[in-house]
């Protein structure tokens, strides 16, 4: 009996001590992504305050350049893979939609939509991650 007791104690010590180890590098990786979610929230407020021009478009889109590349370079594990795919694409329809401010109204309408779809996809992850993990988090974004 005793050593049938011995045995589930080391058990379930291995796995907190998985769990921990899970928990800790899902909170590294979000917050390796904060300042590239901070910097696309400073370019969505631009674009939703009209301060997107015709002579700033392309200082824009090199920004949003930036960011996908460095989005897709950072070293995760492949439990916010699909996080990072779906921030990706809303990016991609995000430089869409900058594109389409000046010129196409009906395109613009249906890019802002697709990138709410896809931000949307990507929060609804990254919470579904958290909540497994067993961690209450109020927001994603930390301030510095």
């Amino acid at each position: 009996m005793r050593r049938f007791t011995v045995v589930f104690i080391l058990y379930v010590l291995f796995f907190c001590m998985n769990l921990n180890i899970y928990q800790n590098k899902l909170i590294n990786d979000v917050k390796n992504i904060n300042p590239y979610i901070r910097e696309t929230s400073f370019i969505v407020e631009d674009f939703n305050n009209n301060r997107i021009k015709e002579g700033n478009i392309n200082q824009y889109i090199k920004r949003i350049d930036n960011l996908k590349s460095g989005i897709s370079s950072i070293e995760n594990n492949k439990y916010i893979q699909a996080y990072i795919d779906y921030k990706v694409i809303s990016l991609e329809k995000l430089k869409i939609a900058i594109n389409n401010k000046l010129n196409d109204k009906e395109k613009l309408k249906n890019s802002i939509s697709e990138y709410n779809r896809y931000n949307k996809l990507s929060q609804d992850e990254i919470q579904k991650k958290l909540k497994k993990t067993l961690i209450r988090v109020t927001k994603i974004d930390e301030t510095s």
